[in-house]
């Protein structure tokens, strides 16, 4: 089960408004300051088709056990209009944010936090998991995700309106999907355990994983002479083993920012180093010594 991340999700969305002069004098465009230019548009990052089935009322196999299976009517509804704010979260004073309510179904929020990156937000995603290239959280009532949008960061949380946490993560899912071009497998949500004060109690993700020493490997990556991962881009199932030699003159190291316990140590050269990948997901990392020696490892 994901932890529970609310700084994102309960930011309190209201209009932005200009106080006039006197209590007579009227708003209107120009004496109302444009909220400042956030990139890209929160309400354009997820198509409307995406939209309509996130907030789309529960079917009765969405819903959970203990829930009555004729409050489902399972007709989605059309995409909502997104509305749109600028707002501040935590430190971070511009957030651009887009609210998508459907009368009967669940509450979708994007968040775009300009000139950021993920490991920059640490006030905000402090706790999410890491799973591959994205940061989720959740719990029985939400879920939510961060990744990284060019020069910006997406946060997308689906308030889940009474659905069951299967649904909560397939839903989840398409959004990141139709957002990114790219699959995410969002482990499905369980029945929180909860402490003797009542706060749901975090199961962690599983690790992504671990060094090992000897195996035999499913890929092998050379460290070349000419600064460059041979090859850059390699792909295992789950459980599979992933082998980098450095056959070339100079140290480099495997260094992956996203998932820490994962880098090497510093490799001279002819030095092997192996890791076991144990969940699904993408893994870039880079040489931190050679700007430009990039590669990513895509588990499956």
């Amino acid at each position: 089960m994901w932890i529970p991340r609310r700084r994102l999700i309960g930011v309190l969305l209201l209009p932005l408004m200009a106080a006039c002069g006197s209590a007579s004098a009227e708003i209107s465009p120009d004496n109302v300051a444009a909220p400042p230019a956030v990139t890209p548009d929160a309400c354009s990052v997820v198509p409307g088709s995406a939209v309509a089935t996130a907030v789309s009322p529960p079917t009765a196999a969405e819903l959970p056990s203990a829930s009555p299976a004729a409050s489902a009517t399972g007709a989605p509804l059309a995409s909502p209009p997104g509305v749109y704010v600028v707002t501040a979260v935590g430190s971070h004073p511009n957030v651009g944010q887009c609210t998508y309510r459907s009368a009967q179904g669940p509450t979708m929020v994007v968040s775009v936090y300009p000139k950021s990156t993920l490991n920059g937000l640490a006030d905000i995603t402090t706790g999410l998991h890491q799973l591959g290239p994205t940061l989720v959280s959740g719990t029985d009532d939400d879920g939510l995700l961060a990744f990284q949008d060019g020069a910006s960061v997406v946060g997308i949380a689906l308030d889940a309106g009474g659905l069951n946490q299967s649904a909560l993560a397939r839903r989840l899912g398409t959004v990141y999907v139709a957002a990114t071009g790219q699959l995410l497998s969002l482990p499905a949500l369980s029945a929180s355990a909860a402490t003797s004060t009542g706060e749901a109690v975090p199961t962690p993700l599983p690790a992504a994983g671990s060094q090992v020493t000897g195996a035999t490997a499913g890929q092998t990556v050379q460290e070349t002479s000419t600064l460059k991962f041979d090859p850059a881009s390699v792909s295992v199932s789950v459980g599979g083993v992933v082998l980098w030699t450095n056959s070339g003159t100079a140290p480099h190291n495997v260094t992956f920012d996203a998932n820490p316990e994962l880098t090497s140590q510093t490799m001279s050269p002819g030095d092997k180093y192996e890791l076991k990948f144990t969940r699904a997901g993408q893994y870039a990392y880079h040489c931190t010594f050679h700007p430009g020696m990039d590669g990513t490892v895509t588990v499956s």
